[in-house]
């Protein structure tokens, strides 16, 4: 799994095997270290409940929660690159989140 941050804008990348263990209830989780003491957590994992996005600043963790129905919907059907896509308003901003399933990539 890999993340891009641009603009107004989180994008959530994994293989179809990581969506697929995403199905299963598993958390897909990396981070990268920014220093010797503080490393960006980021992670997916899936719920009965609607989408929705965090992010922790106590522990500097980004975490995307996918409805497991929905992400099913999505492998089953028609998979695409562009996967996954809603939008939160958070501190009067919109920012846009997604899950992109990505093919290609085993």
């Amino acid at each position: 799994m890999y993340i891009r941050i641009q603009d107004n804008s989180i994008r959530f990348r994994v293989s179809k095997a990581e969506a697929s263990q995403l199905t299963e209830g598993k958390t897909i989780q990396s981070s990268i270290a920014l220093s010797p003491t503080h490393s960006l957590v980021y992670g997916v994992n899936t719920n009965l409940s609607p989408h929705f996005f965090n992010f922790d600043s106590k522990t500097n963790r980004l975490l995307l929660s996918i409805n497991r129905e929905q992400l099913q919907k999505e492998l089953e059907g028609r998979p695409s690159k562009q996967g996954l896509l809603f939008s939160q308003s958070m501190t009067d901003k919109s920012i846009s989140v997604s899950l992109e399933i990505d093919l290609k990539r085993k």
